[in-house]
């Protein structure tokens, strides 16, 4: 018999840990079995909880998709973004100058640039949005805000 299936026949539920997580309610705790053959369903709400948690790269709320430079490639939307720290500072974050419709010029960072992307924004309007910053961290403590036209 293995040790896992030993300590897995012996175990009591840890029931104050189990308390103790229930109370960050059910969007933010998770409570699975370190006996459960399968944890990929635990994983995996963990994993949706975070993404839920954090947020996505993705713009909602009904943003407008109108390009308002066609003649430029890459989707330019009617965009604002800033830098805003915990002392309310707020520094611009200009849009990118694309190469093409995927393709930031990263000469001038930070920037930020949209593109529309279905598979990895599934909720209207689809578009996926990025802050270029040449593998940077933002300021410490700073948010990053969007405003896009609707």
């Amino acid at each position: 018999m293995s040790t896992a299936a030993l300590l897995c026949g012996l175990a009591y539920p840890a029931v104050r840990t189990t308390y103790f997580v229930r109370q960050f309610g059910d969007d933010a705790g998770q409570v699975a079995s370190i006996c459960d053959t399968d944890l990929s369903g635990a994983l995996t709400d963990i994993a949706e909880k975070l993404n839920k948690r954090l947020g996505t790269n993705c713009l909602g709320g009904g943003a407008s998709v109108t390009d308002i430079d066609p003649a430029q490639p890459g989707l330019q939307l009617e965009c604002s973004v800033v830098d805003r720290t915990s002392a309310g500072l707020e520094s611009v974050v200009p849009r990118c100058v694309m190469m093409d419709a995927d393709t930031p010029k990263t000469d001038k960072i930070p920037c930020w640039w949209t593109k529309v992307d279905a598979t990895t924004c599934t909720d209207a309007p689809n578009v996926f949005f990025r802050v270029e910053r040449g593998g940077a961290d933002p300021p410490v403590g700073a948010r990053t805000i969007v405003r896009c036209a609707t």
